[in-house]
């Protein structure tokens, strides 16, 4: 963000009226100071408008009175420090389009004491922006309007002794925390400025009345509530557990779930070749980018092992195989391959993946579909690209999403990992694609077991109430849940919600019934267990309840995300409120400490979301927007 002239040039004529002498409109280069940086004095700020006062150099700064403009574009300092440049009763206005490092910006007003103002405009993503207005103590204004998306308060602004009638003012990209020193004593205002925090709430999180919302503090808890017994079966490939949201119910009946876990075991020490299609966005879009593409390519080629094998589609306006699936052997092809390619075109994601789709490999194949772009092209909806996902997973492959920048469809890349059970994963940045690459073949490549299938009969009366899960399929007397197979390390949890009937003594819910080859192993293995509630006259909870707290903060989520993308911050904070009242019965039943820690978090987000998303930019409701998509994935895993 950067201060405009009009708020200049309102800014100068208030000093000028309120201090005689000049107003000087000057522009200065920070240089660097020890640790941090600093503005020159004398004479080598530079005059952008003529003075308008007689008293007036030419060059050089003049006090009482003068406005002072600084701007650094270059700085990447721990500390950008602005000390006292503003005289007697001057106006300091410090523009850093730069990013300010660890600890931001801090500006130092000095002695603008009689009617002193300091403007910044800075990109500070850690500490914030920290403004202080010095002696700013008969009418002293303190503005900040900096990209501050800090990790423990955003924007932080000290006015001094701006008692008399101090105005402290948190601009439009400003999120978080304002201390308002003395700004009390005579109509002092405070106003924190909302825009720039909203997306910090992916990352570090932004400061809410004390408490911080940030999507990192709403982790699964559901895994502290499986152990052996719990436990359907497993070998040291794999492990299946199933419980319910009850132990109990009232003889009248009621909701409750069925929960099933599966978790990835130990690999073989000698895992077979894995095939990679790499489904990558050619479009014209994608020409600023190209570069760090081509670079992430290039890095996963390097970790995949010779006798592992890459397929490489490109798509545009079309689609066409780059590089037909082929041992990678010392990986040189692919690196020629990579080098050649161009982008040019339009988004046809549909011709991409069904030219790699083609070429699955049970148990083999992982596709990893890059986009930064909106499909014009082809198919074009979540369900209609979801179900090609869904089919070829049934035939053996695992597809991961990953969207680069913020300008994808976040819905489509959601159905592809979520029904083709891969992860949706975001790079803001194309020069993170590498890492990012580098981890969906480590946690993809080490195959535990595969062909896993897990059918859950339901009992008498008993029936599913409500939406199910994504790759959940329904079956004459309840589900299915069938994946390829399933990784060292990874866990995949299904929440199946049911009605169970009235009755009075102890009622059979489900029976489960698993089978899975290990990874290695020619033999089919099985194991099944029953499930059944107690009648109390009151329902009691299971381990399975937090299983099933975890599934509906997905759902709320993604309610959530929806909403803040669509700009609808009212629809977005009771997507999140009702959850939290769901929870917050669940914390009055088992007194659970995670579970209501994690609740408040959940309500701190709601309140963030009322407060930021009205006037946040497009661009940052969608890019929210889209984590909270990705991480309500995560999560419903």
């Amino acid at each position: 963000m950067r201060i405009d002239d009009g708020l200049r040039f309102v800014l100068a004529i208030a000093v000028a009226a309120s201090a005689p002498g000049c107003v000087m409109y000057a522009r200065v280069p920070l240089v660097r100071a020890g640790a941090g940086w600093s503005a020159p004095a004398g004479p080598t700020y530079v005059v952008e408008q003529p003075a308008m006062g007689a008293a007036c150099a030419s060059a050089g700064p003049c006090a009482p009175g003068g406005v002072v403009v600084v701007e650094d574009t270059t700085a990447r300092a721990s500390t950008t420090t602005i000390a006292s440049a503003g005289g007697a009763s001057g106006v300091v206005i410090v523009e850093s389009a730069g990013y300010a490092g660890e600890s931001g910006i801090v500006v130092a007003g000095g002695d603008a004491s009689a009617s002193g103002v300091v403007v910044t405009s800075g990109d500070a993503s850690a500490s914030g922006v920290v403004a202080t207005g010095g002696d700013a103590s008969a009418s002293g204004v303190v503005v900040t309007g900096g990209d501050a998306s800090a990790s423990s308060g955003g924007v932080l602004v000290a006015a001094g002794d701006a008692s008399s009638a101090g105005a402290l003012v948190g601009g439009a990209d400003a999120s978080a925390s304002v201390a308002g020193g003395d700004a009390s004593a005579s109509g002092g205002v405070a106003i924190t400025g909302q825009g720039r925090g909203l997306l910090a709430i992916a990352n570090e999180g932004v400061t809410i009345d004390g408490a911080i919302a940030a999507l990192g503090l709403l982790g699964p808890l559901a895994g502290s509530s499986f152990d052996a017994s719990t436990r359907v079966g497993g070998d040291g490939s794999i492990t299946i557990d199933a419980s319910l949201a009850h132990d109990a119910l009232p003889g009248a009946g009621g909701q409750t779930s069925v929960v099933v876990r599966v978790a990835g075991g130990h690999a073989p020490s000698r895992v077979p070749p894995l095939r990679v299609h790499l489904v990558i966005d050619a479009s014209t879009s994608m020409q600023s980018t190209w570069a760090h593409l081509q670079e992430a390519a290039l890095h996963l080629v390097a970790r995949l092992r010779p006798e592992d094998e890459l397929q490489i589609v490109v798509y545009g306006t079309d689609a066409r195989e780059a590089l037909a699936p082929v041992r990678v052997g010392d990986g040189s092809s692919a690196r020629r391959v990579i080098r050649a390619l161009r982008p040019d075109g339009r988004t046809n994601i549909e011709a991409g993946l069904r030219i790699a789709y083609r070429e699955v490999r049970p148990h083999a194949s992982l596709v990893v579909v890059l986009s930064d772009g909106v499909p014009n092209g082809g198919l074009s909806t979540p369900d209609e690209l979801g179900a090609l996902s869904a089919e070829a997973n049934a035939r053996g492959a695992v597809t991961t999403a990953i969207g680069i920048g913020w300008d994808f469809h976040p819905g489509i890349l959601r159905a592809l990992a979520e029904r083709g059970r891969g992860r949706f994963r975001i790079a803001p940045r194309a020069g993170e694609l590498g890492a990012i690459l580098e981890a969906e073949l480590a946690a993809r490549g080490r195959v535990a077991a595969h062909d896993i299938d897990v059918s859950i009969a339901l009992g008498a009366g008993v029936r599913i109430d409500g939406e199910l899960p994504a790759g959940v399929v329904r079956t004459e007397g309840g589900v299915r849940i069938a994946a390829p197979s399933i990784a060292s390390g990874e866990e995949q949890v299904v929440v199946v919600p049911v009605m169970v009937p009235p009755g009075t003594d102890a009622r059979a819910i489900a029976r489960i019934d698993a089978r899975w080859t290990p990874a290695g192993a020619g033999v089919a293995q099985h194991a099944d267990k029953a499930l059944a509630v107690a009648v109390s006259r009151t329902p009691v909870l299971a381990g399975g309840a937090l299983a099933a707290l975890d599934a509906d903060l997905s759902a709320s989520l993604a309610l959530a995300a929806e909403a803040v993308t669509n700009g609808d911050a009212h629809a977005a904070s009771v997507a999140l409120r009702d959850h939290a009242v769901r929870a917050r019965v669940q914390v009055r039943a088992r007194r659970d400490v995670a579970l209501e820690a994690r609740a408040g978090h959940v309500e701190t987000l709601a309140i963030a979301l009322e407060r930021l998303v009205p006037s946040a930019s497009w661009h940052d409701r969608r890019a929210l927007g889209a984590s909270m998509l990705s991480f309500s994935v995560s999560l419903g895993r």
